[in-house]
């Protein structure tokens, strides 16, 4: 996984771990172990997860570890990160055992590689798992990450959610956003909000880590051949999909420099310097005043295409619980994965403002109820009422997106053409992957 797909999916992370903290509360689910008896009688279990970003116990256990252990008391949960010496194989090869990884795609290709295989398929037949509680779209992107396997359990997802300061709005006498704007709308938003006032640069649109556009873009673009293992994105939909993105850093005035095109500088812009109008970014990591972030903010849905009612919002970001199949106490950590995907965990940290995995229509309607932050704002419009079709997953696709987003970048600042762009995008992207697989 690159370093830029990397430091994007620990920023999304880091979103969880900021919206949850507090998370606090009793599941209605009773401590039953599968066959009736009481989880308190059980022997004690001690399950090893491991984390493949900067989190501590303290945090993961106020995001979801109480919730596991409230429902298994006999559940002791020992917790090991992705530190100097403990990458994956260095764990692995050390003879822990690890019970459960929190994962993403990319990470599961990564312990596929060390030979791991997750396939839950029998323990989601033996306890009756239904997976039509959970949002269809997630489904099918887990049944198709390993055709003929389920290799995970998602407990939670992030997606692409539109942001705009009401101050610059209103400074400039400028309506706010609606729901159901176009790109085409949008863009000519940000045209006139892009301008100098009183000897300052005000700019109409920025996003940060500009590889999740492109990993959840709207359209269900593919970036990587699945069967060939070759870069596909040297196409006219990509263009078209690309060129939308480089009109709004190229009005008049923008000025466009390296640091406001990806990367965290546009989040900084936006709630710190307040100088953004219009943003993109993870819909969990909106403006907290108790991050210290004072910002006259709210929300829009997430631009369509076009104004057809079937127009789909950005792909959802899956986290899931990887399980390898020679884990010490598999069945034990595939009862803590679906605890955390229990209606009572799921509801909690959607009224708690994290988007949830299942499709029950309750717990949706209940985002941000309990976030002061989201208190009379638009909070349901970060959550889009579709899902787009998420794209066929490899662990290539990081790549993909790194060298898209360079492609990008150099267009913008007029160091190339489209065309160019692509055409060295797909040979770089092409020549790692060779690499890699040694051919």
């Amino acid at each position: 996984m690159s370093n830029q797909r990397s430091s994007a999916i620990f920023c999304w992370v880091v979103g969880f771990m900021v919206a949850c903290i507090l998370l606090s509360g009793c599941s209605r689910d009773t401590a039953k172990s599968p066959d009736g008896g009481s989880a308190s009688e059980k022997e004690p279990v001690e399950l090893t997860i491991y984390y493949f970003w900067s989190r501590s116990y303290e945090d993961f256990m106020a995001l979801y570890g109480n919730d596991i252990v409230r429902k298994y008391p006999h559940f002791k949960i020992n917790w090991i990160q992705n530190t100097k010496g403990n990458s994956p194989s260095e764990v692995i090869a050390s003879g822990v055992n690890i019970d459960m990884y929190y994962s993403t795609v990319d990470n599961l290709a990564n312990l596929m590689d060390l030979g791991i295989d997750p396939d839950l398929s029998d323990l989601i037949k033996k306890y009756n798992t239904n997976l039509n509680e959970f949002e269809p779209t997630i489904v099918d992107f887990m049944q198709r990450i390993e055709p003929g396997k389920f290799v995970g359990i998602p407990f939670a997802t992030q997606t692409l959610s539109l942001l705009y300061n009401k101050d610059i709005f209103d400074k400039f006498g400028f309506p706010y956003l609606s729901d159901g704007l176009t790109w085409d709308q949008l863009y000519t938003a940000a045209r006139s909000l892009t301008r100098i006032e009183g000897g300052a640069l005000y700019r109409g649109y920025a996003e940060s880590w500009y590889p999740n556009q492109l990993a959840l873009n709207q359209s269900s673009l593919p970036l990587i051949d699945s069967g060939t293992n070759r870069a596909m994105f040297d196409t006219d939909p990509w263009k078209k999909f690309l060129n939308n993105f480089i009109r709004f850093y190229q009005v008049p005035g923008y000025e466009p420099n390296p640091e406001i095109l990806t990367g965290g500088a546009p989040a900084a812009a936006f709630v710190r310097d307040q100088n953004i109008a219009i943003t993109v970014r993870n819909n969990s990591d909106f403006p907290r005043k108790s991050a210290g972030v004072n910002l006259n903010w709210d929300a829009a849905t997430y631009p369509v295409l076009t104004a057809a009612a079937s127009e789909a919002g950005p792909q959802p970001q899956v986290i899931f619980w990887t399980i390898p199949k020679n884990a010490k106490h598999r069945e034990a950590a595939f009862l803590a994965a679906t605890a955390t995907a229990s209606h009572d965990v799921q509801l909690k940290g959607s009224r708690n403002g994290l988007p949830s995995v299942l499709r029950d229509p309750g717990i949706r309607e209940a985002f941000g109820a309990d976030v002061p932050d989201l208190q009379g704002k638009n909070a349901k419009a970060l959550i889009p009422k579709r899902y787009a079709s998420i794209i066929p997953p490899t662990r290539f696709n990081g790549i993909a997106t790194s060298a898209i987003s360079d492609a990008f970048q150099k267009v913008v600042l007029g160091e190339t053409d489209l065309n160019s762009a692509f055409r060295e995008a797909v040979e770089a992207v092409d020549k790692q992957i060779n690499a890699k697989l040694g051919r």
